[in-house]
């Protein structure tokens, strides 16, 4: 019989494209964890190093810029990286469980029970930490609360041979306010922004191989 005969390749086809599947998948991962990692780096060091600024009262404050004053170090210490893949969705997540971390990104207003403590560089460490962090107002040996002419609650140190040394008697340790303003330094939002060039040749190199296989 004369005549034509066609075969069709679809099997060897359908192999290549799973095999190039399975290679992109990889690949996709990859991408995102190089991208989540250099995310990670650029936050802790640009971020998250801030140089704190410095008040004559209340010692080491909050940094001037974005970026947040290290003070105990615990920012850099609880942020997650994590990298979740199925099929060809990968999905990258940077982040740290800590409330005022929050804060500090899209800003927002800090409300105490009655009032909110904040040290003056008297009851501060050297590093800028609360040295009663964790202890109640009435935990504190040797305080007692007056209201200054300006109408404010401090907590003073009274008694003590520090106290007794300083011209007035007393030390201010801690102005008690009901609440306070945190502006939005969006660390994150920052960091992301400065790396989306990056971001964007990682995932069209992924692209690229879809397209070619190379």
């Amino acid at each position: 019989m004369a005549g034509i005969s066609v075969r069709g390749n679809a099997d060897r086809v359908a192999l290549k494209l799973q095999s190039r599947a399975s290679r992109l998948h990889l690949r996709n991962r990859l991408a995102m964890e190089r991208v989540t990692l250099k995310l990670e780096r650029d936050l802790k060091r640009d971020a998250l190093t801030g140089t704190a600024g410095s008040n004559d009262l209340f010692g080491k404050v909050g940094a001037a810029g974005d970026a947040l004053a290290t003070v105990t170090g615990q920012a850099k210490q609880t942020l997650v990286r994590r990298v979740f893949a199925k099929t060809l969705q990968v999905v990258g997540v940077l982040g740290s469980p800590l409330a005022y971390i929050r804060l500090h990104e899209v800003g927002g207003v800090v409300r105490g029970k009655q009032y909110l403590r904040i040290p003056t560089k008297f009851a501060k460490t050297g590093a800028g930490a609360d040295r009663n962090a964790g202890r109640g107002a009435r935990a504190i040996e040797n305080t007692a609360i007056f209201r200054s002419r300006s109408g404010n609650l401090w907590i003073w140190e009274v008694g003590t041979a520090r106290a007794k040394a300083s011209p007035r008697g007393i030390i201010p340790l801690y102005l008690l306010k009901p609440s306070i303003k945190l502006r939005a330094r969006h660390m994150f939002r920052n960091t992301l922004t400065k790396n989306r060039r990056y971001i964007r040749e990682q995932f069209v190199a992924v692209a690229a191989y879809l397209a070619t296989g190379r």
